[in-house]
């Protein structure tokens, strides 16, 4: 988890994720810690000064830059880490995500079951995280799901 939040603050302080803004990044973990974290990024560079030819950033712009990914729920399901990420970006910027094969199938079923119970959640939500989000990053292997449906 950290080294996602690593990556992500490397990737908007640096501008790395300004100048590639056409890409499409996606956060595993929830972002790791940057739903916690964000706050504090966003002043960092300003209570210790900007790094060796990096162009400073207002906080507005660093926190700008964390909310332009896109965040997977992997290991990121309960209520509090559902609650923080959602102050960062909206709905239409989440997935859900199994770790698998790295995790057992059996952790599958707690975290869908999480998602199922976070209150926030609506029918269309649902649906965005389950393969919405995915299908608009992913058109081609959407539309290939889709000829498949019509089978």
């Amino acid at each position: 988890m950290f080294d996602t939040t690593r990556m992500i603050a490397n990737m908007v302080v640096t501008g790395a994720k300004k100048r590639f803004s056409s890409i499409k990044v996606i956060a595993c973990h929830g972002g790791g810690t940057i739903p916690y974290l964000v706050n504090r990024i966003q002043i960092l560079e300003h209570a210790f000064g900007v790094g060796p030819g990096r162009i400073e950033l207002s906080p507005k712009e660093v926190r700008e830059g964390i909310a332009s990914f896109y965040y997977d729920l992997t290991a990121a399901t309960s209520e509090a880490q559902l609650g923080a990420i959602l102050k960062l970006v909206p709905v239409s910027q989440l997935m859900m995500g199994l770790d698998f094969p790295l995790m057992p199938k059996s952790t599958f079923a707690p975290a869908i079951a999480d998602i199922g119970r976070y209150p926030a959640f609506n029918d269309a939500d649902w649906q965005s995280l389950s393969y919405g989000t995915a299908g608009r990053l992913f058109p081609a292997l959407n539309a290939r799901i889709e000829r498949r449906q019509l089978r």
